[in-house]
Parts: structure tokens; C-alpha cells; sequence
């Protein structure tokens, strides 16, 4: 199975880096961090690898790695996300820069990955994957000879589109805590609530799995617009199995996996 590159601009994307620490500190714990992610590519596919690059001149380098939980889909300002589960992080300052990557690998082909969702060779994935095990001292910033063909232009959106992306993830990680929280309130339990289902991650799995589960809006963000106030009844406990197959093929169906009447 492919894995493709993901990359991430900490000037276009702040947002992203304000709650870093507590990321890293949930995907410790069992707790993945899920977002949509910016794909120019339709290649993707549900349970394919994906790794994340942070770009620019300081702490530039692969830092997080998860899989692929949605295919690519256009939202309703025609740009293409593509769903991500990220279950692991390097810390800020032990990014493996390219260069590491590529002596590593002894790659002798140019890669200089120029926009999101493009498959990683697989001698440098091997090269990753190595340096992710034991990651090399890089407390320093690396040492990039040049930084700037990371264009903006390859993340494809910019300005007021980019920023409504950036309130659209952060609310996604609001609307999920306040569910689980609520859930576990009132029932004690995560169960997914697909009918015939009914999987606990905490039932299965024990100590890992409690305070687990993922979480369904049941009327998708990008079909209400920026005007409906999303509820907390609008959102479903779901696993990820079923939650793979809700929008496998980029679609969002209803909890009877079924086609929405749309």
C-alpha cells in the first residue's frame, strides 16, 4: 500500500501549531489527531500511509505520520481535502529534514516534493520509517541550502478560503470533545452508534480504548455553509470501520451506510 506526503506551511496554517504539545501528548495516549488536510492528488485511498512535512526555514522536516481515514473530495469552494488520522508526532525540533532523509535513503534521484498527496519512493520511505525509530539529534535547524520552491501556490487555496480551512479544523476538534464528553456524561460508554454495530473501543481493547471513538457529523460541514450552527445532536459516535465506510469514495453517507438523499 502507497504512503504519500503531506506538507504543512506554519505561515499559511498558525492555527496548527498553538496546541502542538497537547497532539503529541494525545497520540501518546491513544488518541490520533483527525483533519482534513489540503490534496491537490485523487490518488489516496482509505487505510493508505500518510507522513507530514512542516516547510519553511526553521524546525522544516517529516514530524507526524497516521493514515489516510477519508479519500480526496472537493468542498464547496472547489478545493480538494483529503481526511487524515495522524497517531504519532516528533517533537518541534526532532523534524528529520530532507537532507537526513535522503543521505539516509542514498537516494540519487531529485525529491523535492512539491505539493501534498504525492506517493513517497519507496527507498525514502524506508529512510523514514528508519529515522523515525531513532531520530538523529536535530535541535538545530537544518540545514536546507533553499527552502523557497515551497511556493504557496502548491497548497492551492489562499486568503479567505484558507482561512474559513483553518476554522473548519479547529471547530472539528471542539465539536469532537464536547461529544465524547457529553456521551460518556450521560451513557458512561463509546459505542457506535451504526445500527447492527455497537463496537467499544473500550470494551475491546481495555485501558488503550477508554475515552476512544470517533466522531460522525451527520450533516456534513461543507453542505451546511458557515450559517448553521452545528449541534451536538448532529454528531454520531461511530467506530472507525464504519466510519471509513460512511465516506469511502470520498462520499458522506448516513449511518445505515446507505446512499443520502442529497
Amino acid at each position: 500500500m502507497p504512503t504519500y506526503l503531506f506538507l504543512w506551511n506554519p505561515k499559511q496554517d498558525p492555527e496548527s501549531s498553538t496546541d502542538f504539545d497537547r497532539l503529541c501528548t494525545e497520540a501518546t495516549e491513544g488518541k490520533p489527531y483527525e483533519t482534513l488536510w489540503i490534496c491537490p492528488s485523487r490518488q489516496p485511498h482509505i487505510g493508505d500511509g500518510a507522513f507530514l512535512q512542516r516547510t519553511g526555514k526553521v524546525h522544516n522536516g517529516v514530524f507526524a505520520r497516521g493514515v489516510v481515514v477519508r479519500e480526496p473530495y472537493k468542498n464547496d469552494q472547489g478545493t480538494r481535502l483529503v481526511g487524515l488520522s495522524l497517531s504519532s508526532f516528533l517533537p518541534l525540533g526532532s523534524e528529520l529534514p530532507r537532507s537526513a532523509i535522503v543521505a539516509k535513503a542514498e537516494y540519487d534521484k531529485p525529491w523535492t516534493p512539491m505539493a501534498s498527496g504525492n506517493v513517497i519512493p519507496v527507498p525514502i520511505l524506508t529512510a523514514i520509517q528508519s529515522l523515525w525509530l531513532a531520530p538523529p539529534n536535530l535541535h538545530e535547524p537544518a540545514q536546507e541550502t533553499n527552502n523557497d520552491w515551497y511556493a504557496e501556490e502548491m497548497f492551492g487555496i489562499e486568503g479567505e478560503a484558507f482561512r474559513r480551512l483553518v476554522v473548519h479544523r479547529r471547530r472539528e476538534r471542539e465539536l469532537r470533545e464536547r461529544k465524547i464528553t457529553d456521551t460518556l456524561g450521560k451513557n458512561g460508554r463509546l459505542v457506535c452508534e451504526v445500527p447492527g454495530c455497537g463496537f467499544d473501543f473500550a470494551h475491546v481493547y481495555g485501558e488503550i480504548g477508554v475515552g476512544y471513538a470517533q466522531v460522525h457529523h451527520l450533516h456534513p460541514l461543507w453542505q451546511s455553509g458557515e450559517g448553521r450552527k452545528t449541534h451536538l445532536s448532529d454528531l454520531a459516535i461511530v467506530c472507525a470501520n464504519c466510519h471509513a465506510m460512511i465516506h469511502r469514495g470520498g462520499k458522506c453517507r448516513n449511518l445505515s451506510l446507505q446512499n443520502p438523499k442529497l
